[in-house]
This record gives C-alpha cells, sequence and structure tokens, in this order.
C-alpha cells in the first residue's frame, strides 16, 4: 500500500511537470543557418532577414551566419543588393528549430545599349561654323548619348517600397516635401503603415480579449486598454500567456484606482 501511495505521487508529479513545461515553453521557432551565393558558394554577410508580419528582422554576420525567433506561420525574406528575395515560410505545423543553409540567385540586370557618337576635327570646324552666334545648348546635346527610358517597365528605374525611390532631380525632392500632393501622399503612406500594425497587433490585443479576461463592458473595455498603454513591440514579440498576465496585473491597478476615485 505504501508503494502504490509514492508510485501516484511520482506520476502526479511527472503530469505537473509535464503541464508547466507545455505552459512556459515559448511559441517561438528558431529559424538559423548560413546564407550562400546560390552560383558561387560562397557566404554572404549583411543580408537583411525581415519579419513580413513583425517587420523585424536581423541581418546576417561576417561568416553568413543568422539566427532569428519566429513564430508559426511567419515568412522571413533574405535581400541583399545585387540578389533576388529569397523566402523562408514557417509552416504552421513544424515544432522544431530549422536549422539549413539558404541559397540566394543573383539578380542580373539588362543594360541597354548605349551609342557614343564623336565628331572629327573637320566635322566639327563645319558644326562650329554652321551654328556660329547661336546659344549652346549641352543639356540638350548631352541627352542625345542617353538611351531612351522605356516607361512601360518603370519598375526598373525605381523600387516598390513606399520609403524608397530614384529621385529625379532637386526639384522633384522639394516638390515632393514641401507641396500639398507630397504631403497628402506621405499622409497616405502614414495611415497604410499604421493600419498594417494595427493588423498585426490585432490577434493579440483586442476589445474582445480584455472583456473575456477581465469581465468589462465594451466601453470600458476600450479605456481599459488606453490605461494598459502596451507597446507595439512587447505585444508582436511576446508569447500570449504573458501578455494575459500583464492584462490581468493591469486591470488590478486599474481597479484600485477606479475604487479609489469611488471612495474620494
Amino acid at each position: 500500500m505504501r508503494y502504490g501511495v509514492f508510485i501516484l505521487f511520482g506520476l502526479l508529479l511527472l503530469k505537473l511537470n509535464a503541464g508547466a513545461q507545455h505552459i512556459l515553453t515559448p511559441d517561438y521557432i528558431v529559424v538559423s543557418g548560413y546564407v550562400k551565393d546560390a552560383q558561387t558558394d560562397s557566404v554572404l554577410p549583411l543580408v537583411n532577414v525581415f519579419n513580413s508580419r513583425t517587420y523585424k528582422g536581423t541581418i546576417t554576420d561576417n561568416t553568413g551566419f543568422f539566427r532569428y525567433y519566429a513564430f508559426r506561420g511567419d515568412t522571413l525574406i533574405l535581400s541583399s543588393m545585387g540578389y533576388v528575395k529569397s523566402y523562408i515560410s514557417v509552416s504552421d505545423t513544424v515544432y522544431y528549430p530549422i536549422s539549413d543553409t539558404f541559397y540566394m540567385n543573383q539578380d542580373v540586370f539588362n543594360i541597354p545599349e548605349v551609342n557614343i557618337y564623336g565628331l572629327s576635327r573637320y566635322e566639327q570646324l563645319r558644326y562650329d561654323i554652321k551654328h556660329i552666334g547661336q546659344a549652346s545648348k549641352p543639356v540638350l546635346n548631352a541627352r542625345k548619348n542617353l538611351p531612351e527610358i522605356n516607361h512601360d517597365v518603370l519598375s526598373f528605374y525605381s523600387r516598390r517600397t513606399d520609403n524608397f525611390g530614384l529621385v529625379a532631380s532637386p526639384i522633384t525632392a522639394l516638390y515632393n516635401a514641401f507641396s500639398k500632393e507630397g504631403r497628402e501622399q506621405r499622409k497616405l503612406r502614414e495611415l497604410r503603415q499604421r493600419d498594417a500594425l494595427k493588423k498585426a497587433i490585432e490577434p493579440h490585443f483586442n476589445k474582445e480579449l480584455v472583456m473575456r479576461i477581465c469581465g468589462l463592458p465594451p466601453e470600458e473595455a476600450e479605456d481599459f486598454m488606453d490605461f494598459c498603454n502596451f507597446s507595439p513591440h512587447f505585444l508582436l514579440n511576446t508569447p500570449d500567456y504573458i501578455i494575459i498576465g500583464r492584462i490581468v496585473k493591469k486591470h488590478k491597478t486599474y481597479s484600485k484606482q477606479f475604487d479609489t476615485k469611488i471612495s474620494d
């Protein structure tokens, strides 16, 4: 009988320990490895490793190695100047660290042929005599040597992001900085970035979650969320069970202040 009690007690401890490990185990997946050139098999340092969901990332070191803590369902984007972007998908069903060698292909740009024409001394003399007394237009002459831009493939000449692009001239830069249209475009980009950040935070911290945990009505739940004032970095890089614990702790402080105001 005594041995049976010890056995039951030991099984109970093992079960509790397993449950605690399940609760404390972080939900992230460690993604690590070396990034190399697919043609030369040489390592690629300073490659950007960017998480498309959290807008966070890292870079490879001098040996081409990186380590990143991602969540299931994330997509990591590898990008480097002169290389085609590569993607690492973290499957929803993966439960073990991902360690591999990731290869990037070189990006080839086709530059149109440029023809440069020169004038001989005799032809230059004839040209100067013919155009004597006329105003010189060096800019127009220079443009004759430039290739014609194909406006159907303008994506080749600019990056497809909101923050980067080729500036045609200082006048264009000043126009974008100070004109009404430029200010409206910047405002639109800020709103898009804010909406993307709000969409990323929504699964981890929302009104329905606060109402369910704290038992608050909808109007008070919104005021409590403003009171919490959690940073986006905290909400996007912290496991959900820790966020829930912080919500409970904040609610206790919030309730104490509310009770103090009533007593006053």
